[in-house]
């Protein structure tokens, strides 16, 4: 006789029943960012606040991140302050900023007040900031090392922080002078392939720096990338290029007018010219935002890759996303 496969979301209601806490956080983390999202939306908002209410503050968190905003501020809104603090301190800073924008003025308020006191500062700071501004982007998590560090020395210390490096996904680190005084940034992929020894001096390069009141048309301005225009805009008039001002932009702009993964990359696939580029952009960025790939697609894709592209994607997805 065959056994019926469980879906997640049943599994989640009986640890509920159960009121297994430590069986709930488990499982859950042994979820990927898809399943996930498709386990919590299939359960009733009552359902996800006891989920909540029985996580760790570190596992709430990540529940957070697979919820969209407006949902997201209601479940905080419906625990206590305390508990609620405790899971937004978990938060990335970004993260953090467009949840309490979306509650109400008493309720952050509470939040804000069993918060840490620098941290509750920093939120403060961000949601200052109109949403139209570059502040409004900002996030207050960063790595600095002083321009006298060899990069072996960089290196070694990443490692010891592996699971904050991992958290905010970092590209470079910023390098600093006397008094802290920003000289530059240095990409990772510099350090990792300098010679131990190396000072960051030898491999820092110019930031670009803007004023955190700046509107975002000039700092699109500034990056030359123009996103005000609409898809429908943009897809009778678009010509093939290889050229990231007339490539990125279009797919972030098939992204931000799409309503699901499957919607972005179809979207941005009939604007036709560098098609397989655009879609690999588009995806990434789709995939990081909806959580969600329908299993049908990804079925269907990956029989056409040979088992060492496989073994690849299951390596990665152990090491990066089923954690």
């Amino acid at each position: 006789m065959q056994v019926k496969e469980r879906h997640s979301w049943e599994i989640l209601r009986d640890y509920l029943e159960q009121d297994d806490s430590q069986g709930l956080n488990d499982y859950l983390s042994a979820l990927t960012g898809e399943q996930s999202l498709r386990a919590i939306t299939r359960l009733e908002p009552e359902e996800q606040q006891s989920i909540m209410a029985r996580l760790s503050p570190e596992s709430a968190a990540e529940f957070i991140e697979y919820i969209p905003t407006e949902p997201a501020a209601d479940l905080l809104g419906e625990l206590s302050p305390e508990v609620a603090a405790s899971i937004v301190s978990e938060m990335d800073s970004d993260d953090q900023a467009d949840v309490l924008a979306e509650l109400e003025e008493e309720d952050l308020e509470e939040i804000l007040r069993y918060m840490d006191e620098r941290e509750a500062g920093e939120a403060r700071q961000l949601l200052a900031y109109d949403e139209d501004v570059a502040g409004g982007l900002m996030m207050t998590e960063y790595f600095s090392y002083p321009k006298a560090f060899r990069t072996g020395a960089v290196l070694q210390d990443l490692a010891r922080r592996e699971e904050e490096y991992e958290l905010h996904n970092v590209h470079y680190i910023y390098v600093t002078g006397r008094g802290r005084k920003l000289l530059g940034v240095a990409l990772i992929r510099d350090i990792v392939f300098a010679a131990p020894e190396t000072r960051l001096t030898e491999i820092v390069r110019p930031a670009v720096t803007v004023r955190d009141n700046m509107p975002l048309d000039e700092l699109e301005n500034l990056f030359g990338y123009d996103l005000h225009r609409s898809f429908d805009d943009i897809h009778d008039d678009y010509k093939y290029t290889y050229a990231s001002q007339d490539t990125v932009p279009q797919c972030l702009i098939a992204f931000l007018d799409s309503e699901n993964y499957e919607d972005a990359i179809r979207m941005v696939i009939s604007l036709g010219g560098n098609a397989d580029a655009m879609a690999n952009i588009t995806g990434g960025i789709a995939q990081a935002y909806y959580q969600f790939i329908p299993i049908e697609l990804i079925t269907e894709a990956t029989e056409y890759l040979p088992n060492k592209f496989l073994k690849v994607l299951e390596e990665f997805d152990n090491r990066f996303v089923n954690r």
